[in-house]
């Protein structure tokens, strides 16, 4: 949480973005982001992205994102901004007769170019990291309200990191990770 930061907060990193997307035939999608990635208890720097996702709505759900950092490194490095590309899929199936589904996502993430940096080494390594992971989303009602459709979500994803991102978790090769949390569409 960085509360042995320059700040003594605990609050390390607040993002902020804006996706434009647009939905084609045969369930193709193009989506554009601009994130600012932020660190209220002063533990990095502030890191400018803009990124290019294409998906395809299909039992896999495959998707692609290519990614530029504008300013900024998200390494903490000073070799330049840096850009990302990420792989993945996300199949769904129904549960309880479609009263609630579950999900298989799985994604690599490689650096093109100075996105991930051996934090003792300063070399550059390619291959960022691997995810797999399980989540299951229950609707709270059948048809979407005046306030939009809500749901309940948890998982769970077990990540495998490279040299340059496991010297970001003390040396660590592996990472779990649990989530919960309420989702909202309009």
């Amino acid at each position: 949480s960085g509360l042995d930061g320059p700040s003594e907060k605990m609050h390390y990193e607040l993002d902020w973005y804006s996706t434009v997307t647009m939905g084609f035939g045969g369930g193709l999608s193009l989506g554009t982001t601009w994130t600012a990635y932020t660190s209220p208890n002063a533990m990095f720097g502030t890191t400018q992205e803009v990124a290019f996702k294409v998906s395809k709505a299909y039992w896999l759900n495959p998707y692609g994102t290519l990614a530029f950092e504008l300013s900024g490194a998200a390494d903490g490095s000073d070799t330049g901004t840096g850009s990302y590309l990420e792989l993945g899929i996300g199949p769904t199936w129904p549960l309880a007769g479609g009263k609630a589904t579950v999900t298989v996502p799985v994604k690599m993430g490689m650096s093109i170019t100075n996105y991930y940096e051996d934090l003792n080494t300063g070399e550059e390594t390619t291959f960022g990291f691997f995810d797999v992971g399980a989540l299951v989303t229950v609707p709270f009602g059948a048809q979407p309200g005046k306030f939009g459709s809500w749901n309940f979500h948890a998982g769970a994803d077990v990540l495998f990191l490279g040299d340059a991102t496991a010297s970001f978790n003390d040396g660590e090769n592996t990472k779990f990770v649990a989530l919960f949390g309420i989702g909202v569409t309009y």
